[in-house]
């Protein structure tokens, strides 16, 4: 009994990574920010904390950003606030998630948030705004950034 193998032709190959280059490629780009430095996010911010969420829900308000007329779901957090960097003016209750850039916000979770001063979604933070999830590994990345906070606070106050 004799076996064939089938192989894939040149051109079966070349268009499975064809599309595979394009999904991927897709997913790098979706989100083009490179962030904020945390000095450039302690000046365009008007909160920074650390909070613990406690409770996330889906919501849909009216479009302001695309220009649609539409609705734009996000995500909304209410949080306690762990620590307070940077103090706000005015309390903030929830903070919120959308899109590529957006974060997955998760109850139970703790996050370090850069809440913009201004923008089209009130309390909107983001990867490109300098807000993360804290991780068991990020307690260096904490403690530099709590020390830059403080040195811009003091040459700000002065």
């Amino acid at each position: 009994m004799r076996r064939y193998v089938q192989r894939d032709s040149p051109v079966k190959i070349k268009l499975v990574v064809a599309i595979l280059t394009l999904f991927f490629s897709q997913i790098t780009s979706a989100c083009r920010c490179e962030g904020l430095s945390p000095e450039d996010a302690i000046d365009s911010s008007k909160a920074i904390m650390i909070v613990y969420v406690v409770e996330t829900k889906v919501k849909e308000i009216p479009d302001n950003i695309f220009g649609s007329g539409g609705q734009v779901i996000l995500l909304e957090a209410k949080f306690k606030t762990l620590e307070t960097l940077k103090s706000s003016k005015e309390p903030i209750n929830t903070i919120r998630s959308i899109g590529s850039c957006g974060m997955p916000i998760m109850a139970g979770k703790k996050y370090y948030v850069s809440i913009p001063i201004e923008g089209s979604i009130e309390n909107l933070i983001s990867v490109c705004t300098g807000s993360f999830q804290i991780w068991e590994s990020d307690k260096k990345k904490l403690k530099e950034l709590r020390q830059i906070v403080h040195n811009k606070s003091l040459k700000q106050d002065k």
